[in-house]
């Protein structure tokens, strides 16, 4: 797009214009692009003056950032799909949701959605690819959800630049779906003005029509039930549809240590020595140079044989001397570290789910590193919230695939397994022989031992391993 992008429109909502401003706060800061919030940050605190002097701010603290990225684990290890129908088309190994490359995209999926508190998953299908999963951000989008169900949206504005097809300038416009009414379901694509919505340009974009009888998007069954192709996931569920001021302490903290962190780096660049000085003496045969806009300056060339003679250039008592460094470094980081731990508290990462780097010092752990203890706390936290919207973007990937491609697919009933951070050789061998000591002692069935041992199955999924393990063991001979 060659032509100025046009200013990019806000909800007439004023709650939907603030959730929308502080979201986009977030997204700059896990997208590496918060300088300029920082410098803001830097402003209310200092004069252009001292902001010059500083020379710059410091990015490498960003405790958010680092949280999310860490408690995002649900999906390092790709999880496993199961149907008791099978419905290999879609969840096997090589079915259309691992063609579409979902699984890769989830890990940072899953982090800008705690870091968010919401994000939505657009399903489509394109004849030339198959199903596509793209993420949509909270400030990109308005939602509405029914009394009866509020944390699930029924119609839902994405706002999208495209290209105008007949002029080619760039153009905001909102995809607006609605499904709230499924007799009278909606998909239009309108224009973005400051006001709202402007002309209705369906037909420019999508080609047609494509509301009520036309919606595309409807289950595979005799009801034909419209289904929205968004999926909007929750880091937690509160039974509201945003939650988006949720962590904001850990947001704003995150900017204060990043300030922090930039005085630490102004102060060893700029104060962090010894500061020589000399009252009523000159050396002999010192080089003075003409320092280009900071005066003249002295110099020596000495190594540590060269023996300096002083002369006395005045009647007083000469001096020579040193000042201590005007900034102990090494105090101040340790008091950042502190200030960061303190941030990470807020996220529920307490100092025991912290671990040293290294060396085991402060210094040498900067970039906190939260322990794999805390990191499968986390998965057992998020798990319920992940796991529902994941059912959710399942199904609808089921419909949209038999929509697509003539299929009979099932679109409920699945399950996921979500693999567990990896213990240790002491943690899971206790968790085995505490599961066999329940079995002998008639406290625990078999499936439900094979759950405990792999979180996240269902009695269905257990069972059939089960099954398959004995099976497999009684031909070859193993008890």
């Amino acid at each position: 797009m060659s032509n100025p992008i046009p200013v990019r429109p806000m909800p007439s909502d004023s709650g939907d214009a603030t959730r929308w401003e502080h979201s986009a706060l977030r997204e700059r800061m896990l997208l590496g692009l918060w300088e300029q919030d920082l410098i803001k940050k830097l402003g209310q605190y200092l004069d252009p003056q001292r902001q010059a002097a500083w020379g710059g701010v410091d990015l490498s603290s960003n405790v958010f950032k680092s949280i999310t990225s860490q408690l995002a684990c649900l999906f390092d290890r790709q999880p496993t799909l199961f149907h008791p129908a099978g419905a290999a088309p879609l969840v096997a190994p090589g079915g259309a949701i691992a063609k579409a490359g979902l699984w890769p995209m989830m890990t940072r999926f899953q982090a800008d959605v705690l870091g968010m508190r919401e994000y939505a998953m657009r399903v489509n299908y394109d004849p030339r690819f198959g199903l596509r999963y793209r993420p949509v951000a909270p400030s990109n989008i308005i939602a509405r959800a029914l009394p009866e169900d509020p944390d699930r949206p029924v119609r839902v504005e994405e706002l999208r630049l495209r290209e105008h097809p007949k002029t080619g300038a760039p153009i905001w416009t909102w995809d607006v779906l609605d499904v709230s009414d499924p007799k009278a379901p909606i998909y239009q694509v309108v224009e973005a003005t400051t006001t709202g919505h402007g002309a209705d340009l369906t037909k420019l974009y999508l080609g047609r029509d494509l509301s009520g009888d036309f919606y595309p998007y409807r289950s595979n069954d005799e009801t034909g039930t419209p289904v929205l192709p968004y999926v909007l996931f929750h880091a937690e569920s509160t039974g509201k549809l945003w939650d988006s001021f949720a962590w904001r302490e850990v947001v704003e903290g995150s900017l204060s240590s990043a300030l922090l962190m930039s005085f630490f780096t102004h102060s060893a660049r700029q104060a962090s020595w010894p500061q020589r000085y000399a009252v009523g003496v000159r050396i002999p045969g010192a080089e003075v140079l003409d320092m280009e806009g900071a005066g003249r300056r002295a110099r020596v060339p000495v190594d540590p044989t060269s023996l300096l003679l002083f002369e006395n250039d005045s009647e007083g008592q000469p001096m020579v001397g040193q000042f201590a460094p005007a900034a102990d470094i090494d105090t101040m980081l340790t008091a950042i570290m502190q200030y960061e731990h303190r941030v990470a508290a807020w996220a529920g990462i307490s100092a025991s789910d912290l671990q040293r780097q290294a060396s085991g010092t402060a210094r040498s752990g900067y970039a906190l590193s939260v322990t794999n203890s805390a990191k499968r706390e986390a998965q057992r936290r998020y798990e319920g919230t992940f796991r529902r919207g994941m059912l959710e973007l399942i199904e609808i990937s089921a419909v949209l695939l038999n929509s697509a491609e003539g299929l009979s697919l099932p679109e409920s009933g699945y399950s996921i397994r979500f693999e567990s951070v990896p213990k240790s050789a002491e943690e899971t061998k206790s968790d085995r022989e505490n599961a066999l000591a329940l079995i002998d002692a008639g406290l625990m069935d078999k499936v439900s031992a094979y759950q405990r041992l792999n979180p996240g199955t269902s009695r269905e999924a257990a069972a059939t391993a089960l099954d398959e393990i004995r099976a497999i063991n009684s031909r070859f001979g193993t008890v």
